[in-house]
């Protein structure tokens, strides 16, 4: 740049071809692209690019089709299945395989509403419900019967408490571990499975067992097995296609299941975009499409690089954004080279002096959309990296009167945490034994030792009393004789500090680590409080707590992690909570391949809006002071 506009000519490029030669030497990894328009024509009564057009009448049986956010995926999917029916292919003999149930039924109502009924014909669902129903009607070959239950083992009773009695505190850990080597396949004879997880992974397979259930992954786990060689054969021959949409999420077995489903004439159609592959904690490799691609015999690569949904300075930031990242040459995927958009959209950053601060200016915009735009609510959507930092905003958008829902996460004051610390405070302030009682017992979490009420006193029961416990049960006393004296974030940080409520979350895994950013929240948010208002912030908490349940129908603004916010758009995006330690989230600085999921996360939240984009950050979080996000600057192109 600075040589474009030097004083000396003799410097500067003489057109513009030269300057693009020069800005594409500069680029990490990607050439500049010139933004133009695209065009678009009426096919069989649908808006479709060339480009699209080709790929949905290809006479290639075997497509990968590559496109970024918004380029239109999924709706040359749905056109594809319309035209194999077009040319005669039976409804019953087409599978189409989406991520998650909300794709599942989007892509259900999407295609009846282009082909009719046959579209109730054909076979959709998630790789999860695919393995589900085949084991259920195929499970006992291997000693499956179809009446198993599908549980959650941290919610069901029978599963939980016997896998908590043996290993304790670890259970969460060796929970997640678990899920990522079942992701990859791994049996419990696996050569490459440690001794330890080994363990655990035989006594939870017997637990589930004996209690007729499998869990998610276990629905994986025994299809992949069952698919032998006979079945195997079935499946090929009913379904003469299959389609995969967004087959960045799918993990290796995933993977190795779809392609024990494909035979040597199987029709294939797959979408995916690299550059949103956020899903590496629980399995999902982006790898997985280069093997795809180079896998399955007769792979035909198109892409999509014309965007329906991003205007032109949209697709600016997020080139910006992604072409830092590392490795970015090796990214299948393009970016959008063109908008289908007739303006440019707005993008705007703010910078607050906390998040208090930054929540009224999202309110302050979200009134002046309503009031000088004509907008809805429901054209808003706030997202954040954590569920955690949502609390300051449900305060601000109560305070201000502003209709919101939550999209795939509780609000703050109903998350089973924060409404047991808070029911303690209660508690303690009323000098209610038996609800002190309880919540304690969730606190202390032990099987041998518990909080009871004898006598009208609050007492400790069981062998063998921890020294904490002791100490726990004499606090809580203390504070019973006057908890007026108490702030109630001094009350709360005391109680952690007693039950050593915060050692035995750190060692519980990232759950662990999730609950305490919520306590640590509440904390903050009752330091507004002093001494002698623990009731009033009780009734504080509890008025936002009611509010959950009110029915603000479809006229409110969304606020949702960025992860939920993945396959939806609004015309009006705010990505809040842009700082070091929060997004890129703490625990993600480790290694250098967790930074690059968390780019791409951020890359998902800023192609979700068409119109406008904010995006936000605080100078100070929980009274301390941070640093702006790095990929601001890489957005900026700087």
């Amino acid at each position: 740049i600075m040589r474009a506009i030097s004083p000396d000519a003799s410097k500067r490029p003489h057109n513009a071809s030269s300057f693009s030669s020069l800005l594409t030497s500069f680029s990490t990894s990607r050439p500049f692209v010139p933004l133009t328009k695209a065009v678009s024509k009426e096919v069989d009564g649908v808006i479709l690019t060339p480009a699209q057009e080709e790929i949905v009448k290809s006479p290639e049986k075997r497509i990968f089709l590559l496109g970024s956010a918004g380029t239109g995926k999924t709706t040359v999917l749905l056109h594809r299945v319309a035209w194999l029916l077009k040319k005669g292919t039976k409804p019953h003999n087409i599978l189409i395989l989406c991520f998650t149930r909300k794709a599942v039924n989007d892509v259900s109502s999407r295609l009846q509403s282009i082909v009719g009924a046959e579209g109730r014909e054909i076979f959709i669902e998630t790789i999860h419900g695919f393995c589900e129903k085949m084991l259920r009607a195929e499970g006992e070959k291997i000693g499956i019967p179809s009446d198993f239950k599908i549980v959650d083992p941290l919610k069901e009773r029978g599963i939980y408490f016997p896998l908590k009695m043996k290993f304790g505190e670890k259970l969460n850990s060796l929970l997640e571990a678990l899920t990522l080597a079942r992701a990859s396949g791994m049996t419990p004879d696996h050569p490459d499975l440690k001794t330890y997880l080994r363990e655990f992974y035989l006594y939870y397979e017997q637990v589930l067992k004996e209690n007729n259930a499998m869990d998610f992954d276990g629905l994986l786990i025994n299809a992949n097995k069952l698919l032998g060689e006979d079945l195997m054969e079935g499946y090929r021959e009913r379904f003469e296609h299959i389609l995969v949409d967004e087959f960045q999420d799918f993990n290796p077995l995933q993977y190795e299941i779809i392609k024990k489903l494909i035979g040597d004439n199987t029709g294939v159609f797959i979408t995916g975009d690299d550059l949103q592959s956020i899903y590496g904690w629980r399995g999902a490799r982006k790898e997985l499409m280069r093997r795809a691609v180079s896998e399955i015999p007769g792979m035909k690569v198109f892409k999509l690089t014309v965007s329906f949904r991003l205007p032109e300075r949209h697709i600016k930031i997020a080139r910006n954004l992604m072409s830092r990242a590392k490795k970015a040459d090796e990214f299948l995927s393009e970016f959008p080279s063109s908008s289908m958009k007739e303006f440019e959209g707005k993008v705007e950053l703010y910078k607050a002096g906390s998040v208090k601060e930054e929540a009224d200016f999202v309110c302050m915009k979200i009134r002046e959309g309503i009031e000088k735009n004509r907008r809805n609510f429901s054209d808003f959507a706030v997202l954040m990296r954590a569920a955690s930092y949502s609390r300051e905003f449900e305060e601000a958008f109560h305070s201000k009167e502003i209709p919101y829902t939550f999209i795939g996460m509780k609000g703050f004051y109903v998350r089973e945490e924060v409404k047991n610390m808070v029911d303690l405070l209660h508690a303690l302030y009323i000098r209610d034994l038996s609800l002190s009682a309880e919540t304690l017992n969730w606190m202390v979490r032990s099987r041998k030792v518990r909080f009871n009420v004898h006598e009208g006193e609050l007492v400790l029961s069981g062998e063998k009393i921890p020294p904490n416990l002791k100490k726990t049960l004499e606090f809580i006393k203390e504070v019973m004789k006057s908890p007026g004296e108490w702030s109630p974030s001094d009350l709360i940080e005391s109680i952690i500090k007693v039950t050593k409520f915060e050692e035995r979350m750190k060692r519980s895994g990232p759950k662990g680590i999730h609950i305490l950013e919520n306590i640590n929240e509440l904390v903050s948010s009752a330091k507004k409080f002093g001494k002698g208002e623990v009731e009033a912030f009780v009734q504080h908490a509890k008025l936002l707590e009611d509010l959950e349940v009110i029915d603000w129908k479809k006229n409110s603004v969304k606020m949702l992690t960025v992860h939920s916010a993945k396959g939806l758009e609004f015309p009006v995006v705010f990505v809040v909570g842009l700082f070091e330690n929060m997004f890129p989230l703490v625990r993600s600085i480790r290694s250098s391949e967790e930074i690059e999921e968390e780019r791409r996360l951020l890359y998902v939240a800023i192609t979700r809006s068409t119109e406008e984009l904010y995006l936000s950050f605080p100078m100070t979080y929980r009274f301390s002071p941070v640093k702006p996000s790095r990929y601001l600057l890489d957005m900026a192109g700087m």
